[in-house]
């Protein structure tokens, strides 16, 4: 009896051993894995997240300005040509200080363009529009300063008609590309929910095995516990746990960011409308009274640039970018906080599975 003993003995000895060694290579590996699927996850999480947090608000918000911007220039330039006074006023301070701020929300636009190549060109076109409309005011106001109101009239005409048919609709080509590239975001692999199970299932499968490995280790060893693979295995868990409630209110943050910025974009366009439909009114006024025969002077002209009901601003106040921006930069630091925690208790799980494996090795004079 006891000779059979001590001849089972160095087999028993040997197969253990070489169990603990692939279980230690076996939960490094997935450890490994762990980290570099989860660093991996979040770090394109993260960065679409500030992408999207330091482009988009300022992107779309910017070109919802600008357009704001040049119809508030377009209507003051027109009631200050159309007055008594517009000898000495010229198109007036109102419509200098707007046509300035379209062309700050331009550069702010092109500072965080999202379009790529397609938006920097309808930028560079905007521009030169920009000054070419300015130049056709300029004509305007010299006409009327040269007592030719009728001249100074039809250019006033001609600088909202190019507004209208050229720099309006290059404003929403623009707007259509940043638009575009944010909605490309959102919906990107990196912030879509598929994308947790991109590190889910190798963590659950490092899980398994570390409570496969307790359960191999009390089998073998008679211990209820082991302290260093029972905190690996908290770790674990503690992250599989946490980590879709944390991802799923990213995501969430995110989405609603872009929700928040599409309405403030709406109420920019609302603005928009209401201050154009003001600008047509007074240009209709003008036309007017310089073609007071509109069959024999100026045909279907009057008639064409007859304003529909002004658009009344929603209720309530404007929204604000502000909340959007909160929402998205809330979300990349939410983002960051979550690579650096899953990272760090992923490097902790590494550290101490080989200190467990290891104290039992060391027990029994086992080198794993």
């Amino acid at each position: 009896m006891t000779s059979r003993t001590l001849a089972r003995g160095p087999a028993l000895v040997s197969t253990t051993g070489r169990s603990l060694r692939q279980r230690l290579i076996r939960l490094s590996v997935l450890s490994g894995i762990v980290l570099l699927a989860g660093t991996v996850m979040l770090a394109g999480a993260y960065r679409t997240a500030d992408r999207m947090d330091t482009q988009a608000v300022r992107a779309v918000t910017a070109v919802a300005d600008a357009r704001l911007a040049l119809v508030e220039a377009n209507a003051a330039a027109i009631a200050a040509l159309g007055a008594p006074t517009s000898r000495l006023t010229g198109p007036g301070q109102e419509y200098l200080g707007k046509i300035t701020l379209a062309s700050q929300s331009l550069e702010q636009v092109a500072e965080v363009n999202a379009a790529g190549a397609q938006g920097s060109q309808t930028l560079q076109l905007l521009g030169s529009m920009i000054g070419t409309y300015s130049g056709l005011i300029e004509k305007a106001n010299a006409s009327y300063a040269g007592d030719n109101a009728l001249l100074g009239t039809s250019q006033t005409w001609n600088a909202s008609d190019f507004l209208h048919a050229g720099m309006l609709v290059e404003l929403d080509q623009l707007d259509r590309q940043q638009r575009a590239a944010l909605a490309g975001a959102d919906t990107s692999f990196w912030t879509s929910s598929w994308t947790l199970l991109f590190w889910l299932i190798p963590a659950l499968a490092l899980l398994a095995l570390l409570v496969d490995t307790q359960l191999f280790l009390n089998r073998r060893f008679r211990r209820r516990l082991n302290p260093a693979l029972a905190l690996a295995t908290l770790l674990v868990l503690a992250g599989v746990t946490a980590a879709p409630v944390l991802a799923g209110a990213v995501n969430h943050r995110l989405s609603q960011g872009v929700k928040e910025l599409n309405q403030v974009r709406e109420d920019r366009a609302s603005q928009s409308r209401q201050q154009d439909a003001t600008g047509q009114q007074a240009l209709y006024e003008l036309l007017k009274d310089a073609c007071p025969d509109q069959a024999a002077s100026c045909g279907a002209t009057v008639t064409g640039v007859r304003p529909a009901a002004a658009v009344s601003p929603p209720a309530g106040e404007s929204s604000s970018a502000s909340g959007p921006a909160d929402r998205l930069h809330s979300a990349a630091a939410t983002g960051r906080a979550l690579m650096i925690a899953l990272a760090t208790g992923t490097v902790l799980v590494l550290l101490l599975i080989p200190a467990g494996i290891r104290q039992r090795s060391s027990e029994y004079d086992y080198q794993a």
